[in-house]
């Protein structure tokens, strides 16, 4: 079964967004991304269109084959939409890719960040 999308749309800026797992920041208004994300966290595509994920061979296992695939789906896709339709596919049913669109962003009707999280990676990595 593949990766679960959800689009929220907020009405003005996010303050924050936090681990739904385990309530580690993923982004703060005041801070930005972290330097370091939990586990849960697969990647991460800020507003700018940056995008952050754990080096696979950081990882071990299952893990690092789920790493590696959000890289090679990566690699080998040309816009951010076609990324998120190719990586929910590769993904197992765990995971979360929760798309936060911002009305009030400036200078973009389509301003979002896109976060994939793995819910039952808390299981295995504590």
């Amino acid at each position: 079964m593949p990766a679960t999308r959800a689009k929220v749309e907020v009405p003005d800026r996010l303050q924050s967004l936090f681990c739904m797992a385990c309530g580690s920041p993923v982004y703060t208004a005041a801070g930005g991304q972290p330097d370091d994300s939990c586990n849960h966290v697969r990647f991460f595509i800020g507003w700018d269109g940056e995008l952050s994920l754990a080096d696979p061979e950081s990882s071990t296992g299952a893990d690092r084959a789920q790493q590696q695939a959000i890289v090679d789906v990566v690699e080998s896709t040309d816009s951010w939409d076609e990324f998120l339709a190719k990586v929910a596919s590769v993904l197992p049913a765990s995971v979360l890719i929760l798309e936060v669109a911002e009305a009030s962003r400036e200078g973009s009707d389509d301003a979002r960040a896109i976060a994939g999280f793995d819910l039952a990676q808390g299981d295995a990595a504590e």
